[in-house]
């Protein structure tokens, strides 16, 4: 006699055995089809399978009426959550009771205790009148239990023992701050740190946290939910007063907590993941509260991207602090290697490896998304793509644009396009670009620039300081290189706007290279022709021949041809690299450009010029006469 099978819920179909053992079509959970199933009198159960655990769903009378409830054995014993009705079944709320339930299963770190209570987030039984919601109730909510999981390792994981090392010692302060853009392995590096077995000392607390997050009420209940998941029974009280009618003052909840939490010398970590996303101020105070007065076995470690409102100068001479930042978190040149040939199986050389750190600066999400580029080509595409690779790969601009762009306000989106067209910044400069010359249609920023450029470098926005006083920066590489795609395909007639109106403020500031360079840039070739007459040779004499040459190179030869005093200097150049015959025919151009009606003064000091770069020609051939016939010339 052939088993009995129930159906079974799959990659979110649900699969139902016909009257001939063999399976109907696939039914799509949350469809039409999936409700009208469920009312069908043979849907007593069903098996749902997703990554978040398994589970055994019955239909079940009570109070008279049809509810369905969730079943999983774990350890020998049988553990039930409450569903909903029938049209309560969304994938959503099966996916959110699995993961649950697979919390309330899972065995805890510490020694079993009959005692523990269930967490107070999972319920059995339906309510007296079934919510519409059973997702979210306010006060007396259901948490989402995988806010609470501690993510596993990544499968790219590449081991840092020098990190988890700093990590560890951190335990014995107060506070360790994780601080770094996005992409740099914040909760990679804390989630491999918990399995690492250096940390089986201390039991680990997890919160995930998000834009919703900043309700101190929930809050505050999802970190003592997680607290209790340590300490058993330690959030009770302290829940109880967050859902009372009228709540205390949170310092009193908090010191509630912290009493319970003093009785227990159990060694502790509590996580609190992308805090950044945390902007109310009473959570930041209140969090000041627990860090100033927590026991000294529990440690509390924050991973965001952007440093939090809290007396870290106080911590730091207290010796409270332990800070890890994105200079900690790039990868080494020997991580880098481990990662893209024995993580990623890229057949690189060395220097293909070093090329790849240099263009991503050891930021591990753009080592990533290079690697997952590179994946697929022949030896020759890999070195191309290697070459080439910049943040306008697709992979790098999406990332970028989505993660870091596109989450910032506009008036900061318009200070990183503006500001993107330079290689170094600083807040006087900024301001040239954003508030261009009088009459211009460019609205002049609201906030200062230099409150820009202290805003990004608080957010670890991708801007590194280039001094110790903080006046100039640079943006990362990949992060620049990107803002100015973004920059040519928003506002392709900005650009050279913008370029011209840096080169003003860099002439006017008398760093006369960056304001030629910014020019050739635009391109203002009248621009950079004037500033190369009136500075080339002054610039090339201080040993920058080659840098003048090739800006000469960049100027169209009919340009060049057609100015004395740009020949002349070309001329120089090309005696100066040793290039004597091609020097000999620029001086020709020099002398072509004095004509019938040019001021006498002027012609005699284009051929004083001419003569005296060719009595040097001489003197570098070796032809001492000449050299004396032409120094006369001049």
């Amino acid at each position: 006699m052939a088993r009995h099978r129930i159906p079974q819920v799959l990659d979110g179909h649900l699969q139902v055995l016909d009257g001939t053992d063999g399976f109907r079509s696939p039914i799509l959970l949350g469809s039409p089809a999936w409700y009208t199933w469920l009312k069908e009198e043979a849907a007593q159960s069903f098996a749902f399978r997703s990554a978040q655990g398994a589970l055994t769903v019955r239909r079940e009378q009570s109070h008279g009426n049809w509810y369905w409830y969730a079943y999983r054995t774990q350890r020998g014993k049988l553990h039930k959550a409450y569903l909903g009705k029938l049209e309560e079944l969304t994938p959503e709320r099966l996916h959110d009771v699995a993961a649950t339930l697979v919390v309330n299963t899972q065995p805890h770190r510490q020694e079993p205790n009959a005692n523990i209570a269930p967490p107070a987030f999972i319920s059995a039984e339906p309510p007296t009148q079934p919510p519409v919601d059973t997702k979210t109730k306010r006060h007396g909510e259901t948490l989402l239990a995988t806010k609470l999981f501690i993510p596993r390792p990544a499968p790219t994981l590449v081991a840092r023992p020098r990190l988890i090392a700093r990590l560890t010692a951190g335990t014995q302060r107060s506070l360790t701050l994780v601080t770094a853009p996005a992409g740099w392995g914040k909760t990679t590096l804390l989630s491999a740190w918990q399995t690492d077995p250096g940390s089986s000392d201390f039991l680990v607390a997890w919160v995930s946290l998000d834009a919703g997050d900043n309700d101190p009420v929930r809050f505050w209940t999802y970190v003592i939910t997680a607290l209790n998941t340590l300490y058993a029974g330690v959030g009770e009280t302290p829940l109880a007063l967050l859902r009372s009618p009228q709540p205390p003052p949170m310092e009193s909840v908090l010191t509630t907590l912290l009493n319970n939490l003093a009785a227990l010398p159990e060694k502790g970590v509590l996580v609190l993941d992308d805090y950044h996303v945390i902007e109310s101020q009473p959570i930041h105070a209140a969090l000041v509260f627990l860090l100033e007065h927590l026991p000294p076995w529990l440690h509390l470690v924050i991973a965001t991207r952007l440093d939090p409102p809290f007396p870290l100068a106080r911590l730091r001479v207290r010796g409270a602090l332990t800070e890890v930042r994105a200079a900690d978190l790039r990868f080494n040149s020997e991580e880098a290697a481990a990662f893209l040939t024995e993580v990623m199986d890229l057949p690189l050389s060395a220097g293909q490896i070093t090329a790849l750190e240099a263009h991503t600066e050891g930021w591990i999400a753009g080592l990533h998304l290079a690697a997952l580029s590179a994946q697929g080509r022949s030896m020759e595409q890999l070195a191309h793509f290697i070459e080439d690779f910049t943040g306008s790969n697709r992979f790098v601009l999406e990332y970028l644009t989505e993660e870091v762009l596109g989450r910032q306000a506009e008036e900061m989106q318009t200070f990183l396009l503006h500001t993107s067209i330079l290689d170094r910044l600083c807040a006087p400069l900024c301001e040239a670009l954003l508030s261009g010359e009088p009459g211009r249609a460019e609205p002049s920023q609201s906030q200062p620039a230099h409150l820009q450029l202290e805003y990004l470098e608080r957010a670890n926005l991708f801007l590194l300081p280039l001094d110790d006083e903080q006046h100039w920066y640079r943006y990362h590489h990949l992060f620049a290189d990107v803002l100015r795609s973004r920059l040519k395909q928003t506002r392709p007639t900005l650009v050279a706007e913008l370029h011209r109106r840096a080169s003003a403020w860099y002439e006017q500031h008398e760093m006369l290279v960056e304001a030629v360079q910014h020019a050739l840039a635009a391109p203002d070739l009248e621009l950079a022709a004037r500033l190369i007459e009136q500075n080339g040779i002054s610039i090339a004499i201080r040993g920058q021949v080659h840098l003048v040459l090739g800006w000469l190179n960049a100027l169209p030869d009919a340009l060049v041809r057609s100015r004395a005093r740009l020949s002349l200097c070309s001329a120089l150049m090309l005696m100066f690299t040793n290039q004597l015959e091609a020097a000999e025919l620029r001086l020709h151009d020099a002398e072509a450009c004095v004509q019938a009606g040019m001021p006498a003064d002027q012609a005699r000091i284009i051929r004083g010029w001419v003569a005296g770069v060719r009595a040097n020609l001489a003197l570098f051939s070796g032809d001492l006469a000449h050299c004396v016939a032409f120094s006369r010339q001049t």
